[in-house]
């Protein structure tokens, strides 16, 4: 079994809040994917300001 420390819960709690609902977070890469750090991409919903 492989691990990595790229929780993405923790950009869903941070930013949940700052649009009101909680958004799509992708994993972009990894570490285990030979990347020197972890990506992330967020989600911004359709009609926020």
């Amino acid at each position: 079994m492989l691990w990595t420390l790229c929780p993405s819960g923790w950009y869903v709690q941070e930013w949940g809040p700052v649009f009101g609902e909680k958004p799509q977070v992708d994993l972009v890469q990894t570490m285990l994917d030979g990347a020197g750090t972890c990506v992330f991409a967020v989600h911004i919903a359709d009609g926020f300001p």
